[in-house]
C-alpha cells in the first residue's frame, strides 16, 4: 500500500523521523495549570522538565490575567464599601449627636439612603438642615435637594455665601459668650432693672436704608451739588456692600465739611429718626434700667437724637478723623469704646447686660461680648413694625431745621430732581406775577400755578374803635414764612404795613409790601408801631420767628399797648418738597424754596376780633394777660400747642446764636 507524502511544511527540518502529536490537555490538567506553582522556577537557558503546548501555555496566561483583574475589581469593590460605609457611620453618629439622625434627615429630603449625592454636596445641604449649635437658626435658609442630587457642582456654587454666612454667624455666636434668643417682648419686661445695649439701627428705625440720613447731611451740609454727587453713587454703593458702601456715603458727605460748623446732627436729623423710629423697637429699649445706644453711622449724626430725645445715657458711634478743624471723609476707632469695655470689665455697669440687635450684617460691635444674653430680631418681624407717634416722644420735638420737607430715599430724590426744572420755571412765574401785578389779576394766575389759600372765618373789614376812629387795625398772626403777611395782604385785597424782627435787606426790596425793622428797644419800637398804626393797617407776628411744628412759641406783649382794635388770625402752612425758612442757611433764598413747591398751601383762619374785656384799655387787663389769651385762641383754632420758648431759645438749639441777621 502507498501512503501519501507528507508536506514540505510540516515535515520536521532537525530528524527525517516524524514525532507523534502530544495529546491535548484535560480540564484536570488546565486546572492545576491554573494554580499557583510553589515549586522553583527554571533557571534561564535551562528547558523544563515537562514541554506544553504553546496554545496550553496561552491559555494558562489568559487564565491568570483574568483572576488577577477579578481579584483587582473585589478588591476596590471592597474598599469602597468599606469607606463607604464608614462615612455613613460617621454621618449617623453626627447627626445622632446633634439631635438629627441620618435616617430622619434622608426622609425629609426624599432621598434614598443608597444613592447618596456627591459628599461635598451633602456636606452644605446637613450644615443647613441641622439647627445651630446654640439652639436656634438665627438666618433662615433653604436648600435645593434636588439640585444637591443631581447637580452638586452647582448646588456648591449657590449654597457657598451662605455657608460663608453661616460660618461667620457660628463665630459670633461663639465670639458672644451669651444665650441667644428670639425677640419676645413679655420676656424684655422680666429683665427691666438690666443694662441694654442695642444697635440702633436695627431695633429703633423701621426702614432698614441709612442712605436717606447720609443724604440729608450731604444735602444741608455739602449743598444741593453734593446731595447730587451722592446720588449718582447710590448704585455703587448698593453693589459694594454695607461696609464699604457706608465708608464711600461717609467721604461724599463729610469732606471737606468744617467741625465746628456741623451742627446737622443736632438741628436736620432728630426729626427724620423720630419719624422712622419704631414704636416696637422703642418700647423694647425704654423698659430697661441703663441703655447704651451703638450705630454704625458715625457719632456726630446719632447723638443729639439718641441722647437728647430718647435719654440714652451712653452712645457708640464711628469716630470721624479730622485734619485741621475739616473732616477728611475717614472713620476711626473712638476711644470712648474702649472706655466702655473699660467700664463693663469694672463692673461699674450691670453685669447682667441684655444685647438686642440682628445677625444679617458682617459686623458685630465689640460691646456685645459683654452681654449674657442676646435678642435678635428678624426681618419678618421688622415688616410689621409701626412708626412712634407723635404723643409718645419721649420729648417733643419743636424745633428742626434743613431744606428738604421730605425724607429723601432715592426714589423721592429722583422725584425731586425731575420736578426742579419745571420747578424753577413756576417759581419765575410766581415770583413776576406776585411782584407786579395787582391782587385781582395776581390771585387767579397764582391760583392757576398751584398755589392755595384756604380761607375759614370772618375776612371782612371789622369794625373799628369808636374811640380811636382814626386808628388802624392791629392784625396778630402767627409765623410760618416770610410770605405770611403777603398773603394776609392779598386775601384782605389791600397794602398791609409789616413789622419785622430780622429780615434780610434782599427781602425788603424785593418786598411788595412796606416793611419796617424794629430794634428791639421797647419804648422805639412801640413809638414805632403806634406812628405806623395811625397811618394804616398793621400786621405783627408776635412769636419773633417762625416754627414748623405745631406749636406756639411765646408772644411778645408789646403789641397788647398798641392798641384795642386786635384781630388774631391763625396759619399753618403745608409743602411738599422744601421748607421755606431757615435758621443757619441763607435767608434771602427762602421765598425761593417756598416757591418751588408743586402745591404750597396756605390755611388761613380769621378770628373775631378781640372783645373790649380783653383789651388793656377798656378791659384794664396787662399785657401779658392779652398776649397769652390771643395765644391760647390761636392754638385753639390750630390745635396746636403752647409752649415758653422765644426766638433766643430756637436760634441757640439749632445754629449757635441769637438769630441776630
Amino acid at each position: 500500500m502507498q501512503t501519501k507524502p507528507t508536506p514540505a511544511s510540516t515535515r520536521p527540518t532537525h530528524s527525517p523521523q516524524a514525532k507523534p502529536h502530544p495529546p491535548r490537555p484535560t480540564a484536570k490538567a488546565k486546572k492545576k495549570a491554573a494554580q499557583p506553582k510553589n515549586k522553583k522556577e527554571p533557571q534561564r537557558g535551562q528547558e523544563p522538565k515537562t514541554r506544553t503546548h504553546p496554545q496550553e501555555r496561552n491559555a494558562s496566561q489568559e487564565n491568570r490575567k483574568g483572576q488577577q483583574e477579578a481579584e483587582k475589581k473585589r478588591e476596590k469593590t471592597e474598599t469602597r464599601e468599606e469607606s463607604e460605609n464608614k462615612a455613613r457611620r460617621k454621618r449617623e453618629h453626627e447627626g445622632a449627636r446633634k439631635g438629627k439622625p441620618s435616617q430622619e434627615r434622608h426622609r425629609q429630603t426624599g432621598e434614598s439612603p443608597k444613592q447618596e449625592p456627591n459628599q461635598l454636596a451633602l456636606d452644605i445641604f446637613y450644615l443647613y438642615t441641622v439647627p445651630s449649635t446654640k439652639g436656634t437658626r438665627l438666618i433662615p435658609s433653604s436648600f435645593p435637594q434636588t439640585a444637591a442630587k443631581l447637580f452638586p457642582t452647582t448646588a456648591i456654587l449657590m449654597t457657598m455665601p451662605k455657608l460663608l454666612l453661616r460660618r461667620l454667624e457660628n463665630l459670633l455666636c461663639h465670639s458672644l459668650k451669651a444665650d441667644i434668643h428670639q425677640y419676645g417682648l413679655s420676656r424684655l419686661e422680666e429683665l427691666a432693672s438690666h443694662t441694654v445695649i442695642f444697635q440702633m439701627e436695627e431695633v429703633l428705625l423701621v426702614s432698614w436704608s441709612l442712605f436717606p440720613y447720609f443724604m440729608l447731611v450731604a444735602y444741608e451740609a455739602g449743598g444741593p451739588l453734593r446731595g447730587f454727587l451722592l446720588f449718582l453713587l447710590y448704585p455703587l454703593v448698593c453693589l459694594l456692600g454695607q461696609e464699604l458702601g457706608l465708608r464711600i456715603m461717609v467721604f461724599v458727605c463729610f469732606v471737606g465739611i468744617k467741625e465746628s460748623t456741623f451742627n446737622i446732627g443736632r438741628s436736620v436729623l432728630p426729626k427724620f429718626l423720630l419719624e422712622d423710629t419704631a414704636y416696637e423697637g422703642f418700647e423694647m429699649v425704654t423698659q430697661c434700667r441703663r441703655k447704651v445706644g451703638v450705630s454704625d453711622m458715625p457719632r456726630v449724626m446719632v447723638e443729639s437724637f439718641l441722647r437728647d430725645y430718647l435719654g440714652i445715657e451712653a452712645i457708640v458711634g464711628r469716630e470721624l478723623k479730622v485734619v485741621f478743624g475739616y473732616y477728611v471723609g475717614f472713620m476711626e476707632e473712638k476711644a470712648g469704646t474702649i472706655l466702655l469695655e473699660d467700664t463693663f470689665r469694672e463692673e461699674k455697669w450691670d453685669s447682667h447686660a441684655i444685647g438686642i440687635g440682628c445677625f444679617n450684617k458682617s459686623h458685630i460691635h465689640p460691646l456685645f461680648s459683654h452681654c449674657k444674653e442676646f435678642y435678635f430680631i428678624k426681618e419678618a418681624q421688622k415688616k410689621n413694625w409701626q412708626s412712634l407717634p407723635r404723643k409718645s416722644y419721649p420729648k417733643p420735638l419743636i424745633f428742626h431745621d434743613g431744606r428738604l420737607a421730605f425724607r429723601p430715599s432715592p426714589l423721592a430724590y429722583l422725584v425731586m430732581l425731575l420736578w426742579l426744572p419745571l420747578g424753577l420755571l413756576i417759581f419765575l412765574i410766581r415770583f413776576l406775577t406776585g411782584l407786579l401785578l395787582p391782587y385781582d389779576i395776581s390771585t387767579p394766575i397764582l391760583a392757576f400755578t398751584g398755589l392755595r389759600a384756604k380761607i375759614k372765618g370772618v375776612s371782612s373789614e371789622p369794625r373799628k374803635n369808636k374811640k380811636e376812629p382814626s386808628k388802624g387795625i392791629l392784625y396778630i398772626c402767627n409765623h410760618k414764612t416770610l410770605l405770611d403777611p403777603l398773603f394776609i395782604s392779598g386775601i384782605l385785597r389791600k397794602r398791609l404795613t409789616a413789622v419785622t424782627y430780622s429780615l434780610s435787606k434782599f427781602s425788603e426790596m424785593v418786598a411788595p409790601i412796606r416793611t419796617v425793622r424794629l430794634t428791639r428797644n421797647r419804648d422805639k419800637d412801640s413809638e414805632t408801631m403806634q406812628k405806623l398804626l395811625s397811618e394804616t393797617d398793621l400786621i405783627v407776628c408776635p412769636e419773633g420767628t417762625t416754627c414748623r411744628e405745631p406749636y406756639l412759641l411765646r408772644f411778645s406783649p408789646l403789641f397788647a399797648e398798641i392798641s384795642d382794635d386786635i384781630v388774631p388770625i391763625a396759619i399753618d402752612v403745608k409743602v411738599t418738597f422744601f421748607y421755606g425758612t431757615t435758621a443757619g442757611g441763607f435767608k434771602f433764598l427762602d421765598p425761593v424754596y417756598l416757591l418751588l413747591n408743586p402745591y404750597p398751601t396756605y390755611h388761613v383762619h380769621f378770628l373775631e376780633k378781640l372783645p373790649a374785656a380783653y383789651t388793656c384799655g377798656a378791659g384794664r387787663k396787662s399785657k401779658f394777660e392779652v398776649a397769652n389769651h390771643v395765644q391760647a385762641e390761636l392754638a385753639r383754632a390750630l390745635e396746636f400747642e403752647v409752649t415758653h420758648f422765644t426766638r433766643k431759645d430756637k436760634y441757640m438749639i439749632l445754629a449757635d446764636n441769637e438769630g441776630m441777621i
